[in-house]
């Protein structure tokens, strides 16, 4: 989109949704891991493989983008000094230090557990687990999981993550406890600075925690087209589009209006500077 000149607000919706349905992985994931919960063997044996090649990866793309996390949002984060008890992500890999890491925020699970589905057993203490991160070592690992499927239920460890789902089986305790802490942040936010997040149907528990867990705050978005997420984000909220305005926020292209503000950028652009001019200013 990007590359050709001159697209209306229609047309980047349209091509919007065009590569939605070509390229979302998100919705296959989501489908075999519902299926994991009929207990039919053939399509939890499916999601048990493609999980373990998403977690590998995730963990693979993760290392080689290390060496440029100084480059990405993380680092403005560090920056600013935001506590990680304060931070919400919907990403698995951890690109946070020790201040910016969440406890509870990692609202979708981490790469960095897993979870013994026969006993539900959340393990995040896993030294093999943890150094897997070469695809050797991945391997190794994944290799020398305890698989049974002739047990009732069958004996497997799945990685602790959740694919985005509007409505989310309870794998284990610990993820009704995480999602409770979310919402306590929210409730509790006099801001709340959204970055890569698109509110998309199948998020719509983390969308309602925003509907209705804090009306009164003040909702700040990122996106390179803001108007489609705009749209979004009034179709979520109740709110009327029309009542945004076009302005700008240091060099950045933004509509602000009745609490919300929608900054034309991606996440990489905003460094310290940039983030606290936009959470500075005043509608």
């Amino acid at each position: 989109m990007d590359e050709i000149p001159d697209l209306t607000a229609d047309e980047k919706r349209a091509f919007g949704e065009v590569i939605a349905l070509l390229f979302n992985f998100e919705e296959l994931m989501a489908d075999l891991f519902t299926g994991y919960f009929t207990k039919h063997i053939p399509d939890q044996k499916k999601y048990f493989y493609l999980a373990w090649l998403l977690w590998a990866y995730i963990r693979h793309k993760e290392e080689g983008a290390r060496s440029k996390r100084d480059l990405s949002f993380y680092k403005t984060l560090s920056d600013v000094g935001v506590k990680g008890e304060n931070i919400v992500t919907f990403n698995y890999t951890d690109f946070f230090d020790d201040v910016t890491r969440p406890g509870n925020g990692y609202f979708h699970g981490t790469s960095k557990g897993f979870i013994r589905f026969g006993t539900r057993e959340y393990v995040t203490n896993d030294v093999q687990s943890r150094n897997a991160t070469t695809l050797p070592l991945m391997a190794a690992f994944i290799q020398g999981l305890q698989v049974d499927w002739k047990k009732h239920p069958p004996d497997v460890s799945l990685p602790a993550i959740i694919p985005p789902l509007a409505m989310k089986p309870i794998i284990c305790t610990e993820f009704l406890d995480r999602w409770y802490r979310c919402g306590q942040i929210i409730r509790n936010a006099k801001t709340i600075f959204i970055v890569g997040y698109s509110f998309g149907v199948a998020d719509e528990h983390f969308n309602d925690l925003i509907r209705k867990g804090n009306q009164e705050t003040r909702l700040i978005v990122v996106d390179p087209d803001i108007e489609s997420v705009a749209t979004r984000v009034c179709q979520t909220l109740n709110r009327r589009e029309g009542n945004l305005r076009y302005t700008r926020i240091v060099d950045l292209e933004c509509k602000t209006g009745d609490r919300l503000t929608f900054v034309r950028a991606k996440a990489e652009h905003i460094d310290c500077s940039r983030l606290t001019a936009i959470i500075d200013q005043k509608e």
